[in-house]
């Protein structure tokens, strides 16, 4: 640095900030800290959603163009990769550590683990059948049933704007059925 350059720093450090002015930028550094979190998850929202897209797409094309006559081959392909994506995430991130779970978390790790596998391996074998666009209404439905599952099973009590917020999905999925009744 030369000397004009350490003149104009020392002068830019000689002034103090008024007080308001220094809870103004306070406030301003919160509110952009707190808007930071939302946007990168946002983000990560859009990554996963069109990640979701993109792989359900892949996999009616492996059926329907490359004549790929095994969903569970698939499935077990699309677990291995959640697996390392996982494992590099963790490997990579600063914030998210893994955590160490006792015997009942572990059993319910496992059984939401097996369901989650069963979700994909039956997408799969369905994309065999029926179309991309079918096969995602018929995902639509899936917060419907865990609400009524939970109700009957659970004897889980839901708003009324709850139940009400769900008759569009239902409408919404019987005309895409009726529109789609080819398979």
């Amino acid at each position: 640095m030369n000397n004009t350059e350490m003149e104009k720093e020392k002068d830019l450090e000689s002034h103090e900030l008024l007080p308001s002015t220094k809870s103004q930028l306070k406030l301003a550094e919160d509110a952009a800290a707190k808007e930071a979190p939302g946007r990168v998850q946002a983000f990560w929202l859009l990554v996963w959603m069109l990640n979701n897209i993109l792989v359900t797409v892949l996999n009616k094309a492996a059926f329907a163009k490359v004549d790929f006559k095994y969903p569970y081959t698939l499935s077990t392909i699309h677990m291995a990769c959640n697996i390392v994506g996982t494992q590099l995430y963790f490997l990579f991130s600063r914030q998210t550590k893994q955590k160490s779970l006792e015997v009942p978390q572990w059993r319910s790790v496992i059984f939401f683990s097996v369901i989650f596998a069963l979700n994909i391996a039956i997408g799969n074998t369905s994309l065999r059948y029926v179309s991309v666009n079918f096969n995602q209404v018929c995902r639509a439905l899936v917060p419907v049933i865990t609400m009524f599952i939970s109700m009957i099973f659970y004897r889980k009590n839901y708003s009324l704007d709850r139940k009400y917020a769900v008759i569009p999905i239902v409408f919404g999925v019987a005309l895409a059925f009726y529109g789609d009744m080819s398979f």
